[in-house]
């Protein structure tokens, strides 16, 4: 019976049909921002949105630093890094956000991904979510996804980095707690799981009172810095202000 209550209850949230029109106008309205308005979106209904089934809602993927949906298989995978290392970079935004916050404000052509890619010798991935649904939603379909990602990935994955924005550091908290479960007998066989065995560095950074900075508010160098804190045997918070 609460799980029907709940369920109606996400359901009365859902805004009205001229609600959603309205919605639908600002979002077409804003050139070169629809994905972020989306994300505005998904983040206030997101719940609600996806027990409708609606067209509106996020559906989780990896993605590259420019926005495009990388396909978990092996040749769309290997079509996208031609170059595939054995060292994986995921990064994951926060509530209302698309991995556009990876960007810097005034080179909307670099991410931090990327410079990591750069610096590090990592391959950066994205992920993009509906930051409306549940953190342990989230975070189970993020456990099964990263294993999907180092099945397909085109060499044996050795090293997962993980760094969360804000509430993508509480979704990757969940997805290390499920990722232990998401490895079938094949892929132990094959070494390509379970991957919270391979993840090194977990990085969350956080403000001085919990409040979490935009990456782009960061400067770079702070922000590297971070990536060199090892997570050996778990996860491993950072102080996000260092000055």
């Amino acid at each position: 019976m609460k799980a029907t209550s709940d369920s109606a209850s996400a359901l009365d949230r859902v805004p009205g049909p001229a609600v959603i029109d309205r919605l639908l106008q600002l979002v077409c309205s804003l050139p070169g921002r629809g994905e972020d308005a989306r994300a505005v979106l998904n983040g206030l209904f997101g719940d609600a949105l996806a027990d409708q089934g609606s067209s509106l809602a996020t559906q989780m993927s990896m993605r590259t630093a420019a926005g495009i949906e990388l396909p978990l298989d092996r040749d769309g995978l290997a079509a996208a890094f031609p170059t595939a290392g054995p060292r994986l970079c995921v990064l994951v935004h926060g509530l209302m956000s698309t991995e556009s916050i990876w960007q810097f404000p005034e080179r909307h052509d670099l991410t931090y991904g990327e410079l990591l890619a750069e610096n590090r010798g990592v391959d950066a991935v994205y992920l993009r979510y509906n930051t409306g649904r549940h953190i342990s939603s989230n975070g189970r379909e993020l456990a099964a996804l990263l294993q999907q990602l180092i099945r397909a990935w085109p060499v044996r994955v050795r090293e997962i980095d993980l760094i969360g924005h804000s509430m993508g550091g509480l979704v990757i908290r969940s997805a290390c707690h499920y990722g232990a479960g998401v490895a079938t007998l094949r892929d132990r066989l094959r070494r390509r799981g379970p991957w919270p065995a391979t993840v090194r560095r977990v990085v969350l950074p956080l403000r001085q009172g919990n409040f979490a900075p935009r990456p782009r508010d960061c400067g770079f160098c702070q922000y590297a810095s971070l990536c060199r804190v090892d997570a050996h045997d778990g996860i491993e918070d950072e102080p996000g202000d260092a000055s």
